[in-house]
């Protein structure tokens, strides 16, 4: 198949389990409403065909394979237009897609030439998976909201504006195994990015079972971003009480190094494990007027959360218990003067590589049992 026209035909008439190859060229804005099961993919997967915007409601069991996402914004367009909306869906997967973005050609000064536009929005959906893609040069990456069991999984969200993942109102999440960071952002917008962020205003139910494991967060080049931000508003704002706390929360095994006090920030919750990550600052991303304190990224937990256990992280600072019925152990404070001692090259090591944070094999650190198990020196 090789042409929109085509395409569009096709798409009239296909019948469940029905496979679409698509010869390499453009087929513009595709709509997918009604459809069950449809493997929408390449016929040439070194050369991927090219989609301007998709549009999934209504449909389900569907798989993008191979696939290019390419959003062209219009002078007009606003910072948060939807290049790939999903909504009202089930058994939807994207695997090795790449979402491409573009730069504001309009707006505040500050916007243009930056990134705009959100590469991925699920709405209302189950069952929905993204994993071995690629997601550049949006305002925001992947937008998630009323939505249940989610997977996103080994995949690289790089040169956004503000936000790399969003959740609200969600249950059964598992982001696993993703790199995400070295931001595109102006320095005089008042952006408050984060690379994973979760919030309740607006909802009417708490969000459940999330599952943040084994990412690679890194600021790198870029300016400071918060790393892992689920506040929980409605409950800190004194809108709602404990039937709005979160629930099951683990956040484990991640690489932070960033330069914001807000490494991990976790709101009212009910059972919160935060185990074997580690945090580090990136002194080349802070801001120009950034305290210490303020460029050192930390966890913190609000003190009303219950049933916590946060243990064996590697933090730039001491951890203290601030809740009943926490636990709070095993962890370890190093401090920017011990990163020559224990890191390979943290300070001045190229901040996209992973291994400038490694542990020293004759550090401190190694084979202990602490902090993200990334990190640990190769026998």
């Amino acid at each position: 198949m090789d042409s929109p026209e085509q395409l569009s035909e096709a798409l009239r008439m296909v019948a469940p389990g029905s496979v679409i190859e698509l010869a390499p060229g453009e087929y513009g804005a595709v709509r997918l409403d009604g459809i069950e099961g449809l493997n929408l993919t390449a016929a040439q997967p070194d050369d991927p065909p090219v989609l301007s915007e998709l549009v999934v409601t209504n449909s389900a069991d569907i798989t993008f394979e191979h696939l290019v996402l390419d959003y062209r914004a219009a002078h007009d367009a606003p910072l948060w237009h939807r290049m790939v909306e999903v909504r009202n869906a089930t058994g939807i997967s994207f695997h090795r897609v790449l979402f491409d973005g573009d730069l504001a050609k309009g707006g505040a000064p500050e916007d243009l030439s930056r990134p705009t536009g959100t590469a991925l929005t699920i709405r209302d959906s189950q069952d929905v998976t993204i994993r071995d893609s690629e997601f550049r040069r949006f305002e925001r990456g992947i937008v998630l909201s009323g939505s249940d069991d989610i997977v996103i999984r080994d995949n690289h969200l790089h040169r956004l504006r503000h936000d790399g993942i969003t959740m609200a109102a969600v249950r059964h999440v598992r982001i696993e195994g993703n790199r995400i960071g070295n931001f595109d952002r102006p320095p005089a917008s008042a952006d408050h990015p984060d690379m994973i962020q979760m919030f309740s205003t607006g909802t009417d139910r708490p969000s459940e079972d999330i599952r943040i494991t084994d990412n690679l967060l890194l600021s790198g080049h870029g300016l400071w971003t918060q790393s892992i931000h689920l506040r929980n508003e409605r409950v800190d704002q004194g809108e709602a009480g404990s039937e709005m706390f979160y629930r099951d929360i683990e956040i484990s095994g991640n690489v932070i190094a960033n330069a914001h006090l807000n490494g991990i920030l976790v709101g009212e919750t009910q059972g919160l494990v935060i185990r074997r990550n580690t945090l580090i600052r990136n002194g080349r991303s802070a801001g120009p007027n950034f305290s210490e304190a303020l460029a050192t990224p930390i966890i913190r937990v609000a003190p009303a959360a219950r049933d916590v256990v946060i243990e064996d992280n590697v933090t730039p600072v001491r951890l203290h218990p601030e809740g009943r019925d926490w636990r709070v152990e095993g962890n370890i404070a190093l401090g920017v003067a011990g990163y020559d001692s224990a890191l390979v090259d943290a300070r001045t090591g190229d901040p996209l590589d992973v291994t400038s944070y490694a542990y020293r094999a004759d550090g401190p650190l190694a084979g202990r049992g602490l902090g993200a198990p990334a990190l640990e020196p190769v026998p």
